[in-house]
């Protein structure tokens, strides 16, 4: 977690319910560690959601919902800006068949970091 912190790219996979319970399933990951038991909840919820863009929540081997994590300083805590649902229309044989959903235009890291590329690719292409 600590390179993610200082700006270096990283993935993982946690089994989650939802997209927005996985940075609390961190949370209690984390508590497993002896060494991060005297962390509060709170820190280590801010901690996560300041080191972590994107949640990818995948259902049945298929992407079900893209969330932008957000520290939100005017409650103190972790919010969920998302971005993309897939709305299941039917089942068939085991498989969800939908389509997906733009819900909401990126706010946070996530568009700030758009605008970088698209500032950077503006650049090269002039």
């Amino acid at each position: 977690m600590m390179q993610l912190q200082h700006g270096h790219r990283g993935y993982a996979t946690v089994h989650s319910d939802s997209s927005t319970n996985t940075i609390d399933r961190l949370v209690t990951l984390m508590k497993r560690d002896i060494n991060s038991q005297s962390y509060t909840d709170k820190y280590l919820r801010k901690l996560l959601s300041m080191s972590i863009d994107l949640i990818i929540f995948m259902k049945n081997f298929k992407v079900h919902e893209i969330a932008e994590v957000i520290y939100d300083e005017e409650i103190d805590d972790v919010a969920y800006n998302i971005l993309f649902e897939f709305d299941v229309e039917r089942y068939e044989n085991g498989k969800s068949i939908g389509r997906f959903i733009k819900v909401n235009e990126p706010i946070g890291k996530c568009n700030e970091k758009i605008e970088l590329n698209e500032y950077e690719i503006e650049r090269v292409l002039t």
